[in-house]
């Protein structure tokens, strides 16, 4: 009886999660696959895909991954597990008892960086202001093209003063390296206005010379950056 208890509160905790969620946050099908069956090139995918996708439902999809409630069963059932009740991610649908043969899903070192960077992504758009801050501080060291789209998005919105210095800073850090000549110069002026501490190393690199060539080849961004860096 006990037993059947938890069983029926933990189905009850997992169809309001999974209906609470609006609309636009039910993940579609195939990026679903992809997480859970992919090989690694299809799971990067996939999570880039919720990166940029900013459902509600992303960010509670990406952390049950990372905390090892997301199981398979066979090769077309995912599941999201809490105690003794599951739901089928697939369909909507709860599981109740849990399948003996579900099967954890492996997370290398490599998707749980790649989890804990879209993570911290997600939580830019957080209400939370301490949330966003220790999110923007995650990606500093972490961020790249795939986090742009959650990155741009929370820096439109951000009214915060402290939040909102870091996301550029972020933002340029990443848009520094794209093979675009006219986002590498937009994230060296950004860069040149910025007084946060890290910037002169950040501009130091665009000066940087690799095989007696300069790593960035677009004279005005390097004449930008020389003239950040001068002493006043």
């Amino acid at each position: 009886m006990d037993r059947m208890a938890a069983v029926l509160r933990g189905l009850a905790v997992l169809l309001a999660l999974f209906w609470a969620m609006p609309a636009s946050a039910v993940i579609a099908p195939d990026t679903i696959r992809d997480l859970a069956f992919g090989e690694g090139d299809a799971r990067g995918k996939a999570i880039a895909t919720l990166v940029a996708s900013g459902d509600p439902g992303a960010l509670s999809l990406l952390q049950a991954l990372l905390a090892g409630d997301i199981k398979t069963v066979g090769d077309d059932k995912v599941l999201l597990v809490k105690g003794d009740a599951a739901t089928e991610l697939l369909t909507g649908k709860p599981v109740a008892p849990v399948p003996e043969d579900a099967e954890d899903l492996t997370v290398n070192n490599r998707m749980r960086r790649e989890l804990g960077t879209a993570i911290a992504a997600l939580k830019l758009a957080a209400p939370d202001r301490a949330t966003r801050l220790t999110a923007v501080k995650e990606l500093q060291n972490g961020a790249d093209e795939d986090t742009l789209p959650a990155i741009s998005a929370a820096l439109a919105k951000e009214s915060d003063a402290e939040v909102k210095g870091l996301l550029a800073l972020t933002q340029a850090s990443v848009q520094l390296a794209s093979s675009d000549k006219a986002t590498r110069l937009a994230a060296v002026k950004a860069l040149a206005l910025s007084d946060r501490g890290n910037v002169k190393t950040l501009l130091l690199g665009v000066l940087e010379k690799k095989g007696g060539q300069f790593v960035e080849a677009d004279e005005e961004a390097r004449r930008l950056a020389q003239g950040r860096l001068a002493p006043a």
